[in-house]
């Protein structure tokens, strides 16, 4: 795929730099090429399984940001490996009951921190949900992020980063109108 309108967030000049303030500006062109496989079994009745793998680069090809030429530079927010493994069932019970639950488990690696030469921290992220549903209502007991991964989601202009959220459990009742 070929960019040819790059947006960039750029300083706001005029505003005090104290507040960081930006705005996005068309700072240039990019390409991507990459290739993904995915695949959905559904092995039985009551149980599903998919899998997705993907491969990507990319770069930007020309233009300038805070005066700086970017050509040959990394495109930001990109990973160049992502993996995603999913298995959930809903298992039939007497008096209709349905066993229920997934698992989930997210891999991504590569790339840079926005315009940087910071490598990106590699994301390992596994979600699990198990619980039980009759009729209109599900109940479940949940895990995201079992594993904490907690790269940075984004770096601010001034170094600050927000990060994934970490690891959270809980129950949740669902139900359906």
């Amino acid at each position: 795929m070929l960019q040819s309108h790059l947006l960039e967030y750029e300083p706001d000049t005029v505003a005090p730099p104290q507040f960081y303030f930006y705005y996005l500006q068309n700072v240039g062109s990019a390409r991507t090429y990459g290739i993904e496989f995915s695949g959905i079994a559904r092995p039985t009745s009551w149980w599903n399984l998919s899998a997705s793998v993907g491969w990507e680069n990319g770069g930007i090809t020309g233009g300038y940001s805070y005066g700086y030429p970017l050509a040959n530079s990394s495109l930001e927010s990109l990973r160049t490996w992502t993996v995603d493994l999913n298995t959930t069932i809903r298992y039939p019970l007497p008096n209709d009951y349905y066993l229920v639950g997934g698992v989930n488990w997210h891999y991504a690696q590569g790339g840079y921190e926005d315009i940087t030469t910071i490598p990106w921290p590699t994301e390992d992220r596994l979600d699990l949900v198990f619980g039980m549903a009759k009729a209109n209502l599900t109940v479940e007991g949940y895990v995201n992020n079992a594993l904490n991964s907690r790269p940075p989601d984004f770096v601010y202009g001034n170094g600050a980063e927000a990060l994934e959220n970490g690891e959270t459990y809980g129950l949740r009742a669902t139900v359906k109108f």
